[in-house]
């Protein structure tokens, strides 16, 4: 036991030197600090050969001087690669991630200039970026274009998920209106023939049948223009016809209106959100509540070669076979 003490008492434990503050006669570079084979260095050499001039066409001239777009474009990049979404989380890390740091020369930009740029000259320029982006890889040899693979994935829209309009819902609120419409038309009709028949000493049947029914707002405007007509010498007397009038035109067209609104957003699909009316609501992966809600989003397909996104479209509809077709040719808007 003594000889094992002993031993223990020349074991003893060194520390490497640590002065936090001691001073340098060469600084380090930030060339030094970020290794050869990092992505950062790749996508800054990305950025570099890309022909952005459709980009640089976006800032008008006058004021004061802006941040280059590469400069800008950089962060994002790598930011969106490193899961930094925020303009704020990329602010700070313009200031504390050596790699950011490398990246921007310095410089740091505001929250509010990332936001800017990324709203502004970046968004009606995105998919020559993407195309940009795309050429890099082929001259590069990174992609060949010729083995693609496919998936979909659904992305949650920033919309109030509790806006929602339902087709079915707008359908058959429409159909009853509608036949409350073509009902109330049949008896102001029918009121005015007896009239008429009254006056001329004869009956003339309630001729209802003689008027095709109304199914949209225009014919519906057109028929009580038609009507204000034919009864502008009784409306101001019959309180009981001038009360229908009424409630066709200040109630029922504004409504049969909406719901034609409706249908003109939905455009075939089965719902829209009122916040953000592009979105349809679906099934999420990501369902925390674990009960199948439906959620205002998009059906994203995603085209890959060796790992690069060659090719995206954002469609509308909730199932995946019905947008294969439309990403086939490379389309980047909504389907």
């Amino acid at each position: 036991m003594a000889k094992t003490n002993k031993q223990k008492r020349h074991n003893v434990v060194t520390f490497k030197p640590y002065e936090q503050h001691q001073g340098r006669l060469f600084m380090p570079s930030f060339e030094e600090l970020v290794a050869e084979d990092h992505i950062v260095r790749l996508v800054s050499r990305a950025i570099d050969g890309m022909q952005l001039d459709s980009l640089l066409n976006a800032y008008e001239g006058g004021g004061a001087s802006n941040y280059h777009p590469k400069m800008l474009l950089k962060v994002l990049v790598y930011g969106y690669i490193d899961r930094l979404y925020s303009s704020r989380r990329l602010e700070k890390a313009t200031r504390e991630n050596v790699n950011f740091m490398w990246l921007t020369g310095l410089q740091t930009a505001d929250h509010n200039t990332i936001n800017r740029f990324r709203k502004g000259q970046l968004k009606d320029t995105i998919k020559d970026v993407f195309a940009a982006v795309l050429l890099f890889l082929v001259e590069e040899g990174m992609v060949r274009l010729e083995d693609y693979h496919i998936d979909g994935t659904k992305i949650e829209s920033v919309a109030n998920r509790y806006t929602f309009v339902w087709a079915k819902r707008v359908s058959g609120h429409k159909a009853k209106l509608l036949a409350k419409i073509n009902a109330l038309l049949d008896q102001i009709e029918a009121e005015n023939e007896r009239e008429e028949a009254e006056a001329e000493s004869k009956d003339k049947g309630e001729g209802s049948g003689d008027r095709s029914a109304v199914e949209d707002s225009a014919r519906l405007a057109q028929t009580i223009a038609d009507l204000n007509e034919q009864l502008k010498e009784r409306l101001p007397k019959d309180k009981v016809l001038r009360r229908k009038m009424n409630e066709l035109q200040d109630k029922h067209l504004d409504k049969l209106r909406e719901y034609e609104m409706h249908e003109e957003k939905l455009n075939g699909r089965n719902s829209y959100s009122k916040t953000d009316e592009d979105a349809t609501f679906m099934r999420m992966k990501d369902d925390h509540m674990k009960n199948g809600q439906l959620k205002p989003g998009y059906n994203a397909q995603i085209g890959t070669e060796g790992q690069f996104i060659v090719n995206f479209s954002i469609h509308q509809d909730a199932n995946d076979m019905p947008a294969f077709k439309p990403h086939i040719p490379g389309t980047t808007r909504l389907n």
